[in-house]
């Protein structure tokens, strides 16, 4: 067998025959280039592009722009960050003539077949360490308007894109023009960082007027009150203050304080305004610099306040968000091998986690276990993110759930970081899973697990497909 390397160069040439050593090396080899790293989230704007649930980006410009004239064009951009440089694909339709640039260079173009008939295109792409910036230009048509975009394998390659500029401030999604005439192209400023030298206007307009909705609401906010405030008094409308509920009149040191209040957005809004120092967000984000999260609104509040102060917590069908029109807020994993449930992660962290034990290691098993909580809290807010916006930023492969790669191997690392089953959030996924494979998973005659085009198995009376 040739050789990948000088056996020289090797944990073995290192360390000799000290396998529990270089089971060591290799832990800590992965975990330092792979450390632990919090969801990204972000700002994403209700008027933007949108994705659905098999992650296809849907440039309906026929539909945002009825009243277009035949011949006008829009162009979109997005920027999409890559960890390593890579090759991958992408599947386009288009129901107009498309153009598709990629740094600067031409990627795509479509031809009237595949304009007429909405056949999926494959386009091969080159994408460089960093930030990739597409722009796409689209033309208006008498027999359609607009295009999709989706990679050819969006459960293993994610794609989350970004506002282009350094305007948007890490904005999630993709910006767009309205219709202009032909000769209306963008400069090439268009590739750099600046949107008011781009030459167009793009949308969606950034999300500037406070919410406008009745009822009740929690806000959420960090209070920073200065030296020489002593004693200040939190307002009626607090709930909790640093996570524990307040007394009426409690007065606050000099620091940094987390706030939690309920009320009309009307008393909550003057509530803060009213509080000596500055109000900051509670939480680091992208695309925002409001200092309010709000959360409603809520028909009545909540028995448990405490579970309510971190992003990801859903109360009422609502969640966290900027307060501003049609603006949310939507977490990303962005870290290439941390914060995903993936196959390969699935068996990888399994073998760490059984290193980690076999050696009494805690730094080893504290990561994997860091890991694993963090992609099952945030699964409920996932399947209600998918449902509420199309496809997540986090959690793919888990909310996909359409074949056993997505669910085996990562399940059983779930099960084994909770013995105990204290976990609620391991829980309900692994209830999910179990109802998966029994009612879902294809299967042969005799009952065995097989890899075909998911169908209801043999239990329902339905013949499922032969194995391919």
């Amino acid at each position: 067998m040739e050789r990948y390397f000088d056996k020289r160069m090797s944990a073995a040439g290192l360390y000799g025959y000290a396998p529990e050593e270089i089971i060591r090396l290799m832990a800590a080899r992965f975990m330092g280039s792979h450390p632990a790293a919090p969801f990204i989230w972000r700002a994403w704007n209700e008027n933007g592009i949108r994705f659905d649930d098999k992650a296809r980006v849907h440039f309906d410009f026929a539909k945002r722009f009825p009243d277009a004239g035949i011949g006008q064009i829009v162009y979109a951009a997005g920027d999409l960050y890559c960890s390593v440089p890579k090759k991958t694909r992408f599947i386009l339709t288009c129901s107009s003539p498309l153009s598709v640039w990629l740094n600067g260079k031409l990627l795509f173009r479509s031809n009237g077949f595949q304009e007429r008939n909405g056949i999926p295109c494959e386009a091969e792409a080159a994408l460089e360490k960093g930030f990739n910036r597409f722009l796409l230009r689209s033309e208006c048509t008498a027999i359609g308007f607009g295009c999709t975009l989706q990679n050819a394998m969006p459960q293993w390659e994610p794609c989350h894109y970004i506002l282009p500029f350094s305007e948007r401030n890490g904005e999630a999604g993709f910006l767009y023009t309205a219709p202009v005439d032909p000769g209306c192209a963008p400069s090439e400023e268009v590739w750099k960082d600046r949107e008011e030298a781009s030459g167009l206007k793009w949308l969606p307009e950034p999300g500037r007027t406070p919410l406008r909705e009745e009822g009740t609401f929690y806000a959420w906010t960090a209070w920073e009150t200065p030296e020489g405030c002593e004693g200040a008094i939190l307002p009626e409308e607090t709930v909790l203050l640093d996570g524990c509920r307040p007394r009426r009149g409690d007065r606050v040191s000099p620091g940094r304080h987390e706030v939690l209040l309920f009320g009309t957005l009307l008393n909550l809004r003057r509530a803060v305004e009213g509080l000596p120092g500055r109000i900051v967000c509670p939480v680091h984000r992208f695309g925002d610099d409001r200092p309010l999260l709000v959360l409603g609104p809520c028909a009545r509040a909540c028995g448990d306040p405490a579970a309510l102060a971190r992003l990801g917590a859903l109360y009422e069908d609502t969640a966290w968000r900027p307060d501003a029109e049609g603006m949310r807020l939507r977490p990303y994993a962005e870290v290439p091998l941390f914060g995903r449930w993936t196959y390969p992660l699935g068996v990888t962290l399994y073998g760490l986690l059984s290193a980690g034990r076999a050696l009494e290691e805690k730094s080893i098993e504290n990561y994997v276990l860091r890991h694993v909580r963090q992609v099952t809290e945030i699964q409920a807010y996932a399947l209600w993110d998918r449902q509420k916006w199309g496809f997540p930023g986090v959690n793919q492969q888990l909310c996909w759930l359409d074949a056993l790669d997505d669910c085996g191997s990562f399940g059983s690392l779930m099960l084994e970081c909770d013995p105990e089953g204290c976990s609620p959030s391991i829980g309900r996924i692994a209830d999910r899973i179990g109802a998966y494979m029994l009612r879902e998973q294809p299967r042969t005659l005799d009952g065995t697990f097989c890899r075909c085009a998911r169908r209801r198995t043999f239990l329902t009376g339905e013949r499922p497909e032969p194995a391919r």
